[in-house]
């Protein structure tokens, strides 16, 4: 579907940016954009990782302000997106 493919563009996008980042010895930076981005991602942005570390390990919550119930991460996530329909995306 349209979505799916969306989502997977994304997360190839964050990938590769990411990848070239941590080649060069520089951190990842979460990035937030977007008129109507989710409590969750705002409470993302701005955060840094290095080269293996994560964003989450899976199995962990989030909840922040604004946001009407927990949300449960289920894997590792390195890179956006957080969920479909993210409008995240990965600095330097």
């Amino acid at each position: 579907s349209t979505k799916i493919a969306n989502n997977e563009s994304v997360r190839l996008a964050s990938f590769m940016a990411q990848t070239a980042f941590f080649s060069y010895g520089f951190k990842s930076y979460w990035r937030a954009r977007g008129a109507k981005t989710c409590p969750y991602c705002l409470e993302l942005n701005g955060k840094a990782i290095k080269s293996g570390q994560n964003f989450f390990n899976g199995g962990e919550e989030i909840q922040p302000k604004g946001a009407e119930r927990p949300m449960l991460i289920g894997g590792i996530v390195t890179h956006p997106p957080l969920h479909q329909g993210c409008d995240c995306y990965i600095s330097a």
